[in-house]
């Protein structure tokens, strides 16, 4: 089969059936950004289907309001003028991570195991995470909510 980068018209019908797979039934998607179409149809996809796959997902699970915008999945201009994943900045992707698996604990109510099914992570992977978080295994409070860091 050939890469994505060829194959530019499955892109919207792989991007329909992801919405599908990974949509929040509380939260779901009414809408797509034409931001969010340019970035898609305009990338290569070097890891091509699963790299799309995640980046919805992505998108989804970051996604603040009803529509799907690139900005929710890191798209950001990479040194050739086109969209890159945001994977060289380690401490950013690390935020990110972070604010995603506490949002997925704050929807589940703490429940580590359903969060971890919506992740797609295994649970050890949930515990190992929070560890590293510096937060402790039955907490779930304030002190977990996201807090971006600092710009220095």
């Amino acid at each position: 089969m050939p890469p994505l980068r060829e194959r530019k018209v499955d892109i919207p019908l792989l991007v329909t059936a992801f919405l599908a797979r990974h949509v929040d039934p509380v939260r779901p998607i009414e809408t797509i950004c034409q931001d969010f179409w340019r970035s898609v149809m305009s990338r290569d996809w070097p890891g091509n289907v699963r790299e799309l796959e995640n980046f919805v997902a992505r998108c989804i699970a970051l996604g603040s309001g009803p529509t799907l915008r690139d900005e929710d999945g890191c798209l950001i201009p990479g040194e050739n003028g086109k969209n890159t994943l945001a994977e060289t900045d380690t401490h950013r992707l690390e935020a990110m991570e972070r604010h995603t698996i506490v949002k997925v604990l704050e929807e589940t109510k703490g429940d580590k195991i359903a969060a971890a099914r919506i992740l797609g992570i295994g649970k050890t992977t949930i515990y190992r995470k929070l560890r590293e978080y510096g937060l402790g295994p039955n907490s779930l409070s304030d002190s977990l909510r996201y807090h971006p860091p600092s710009s220095n």
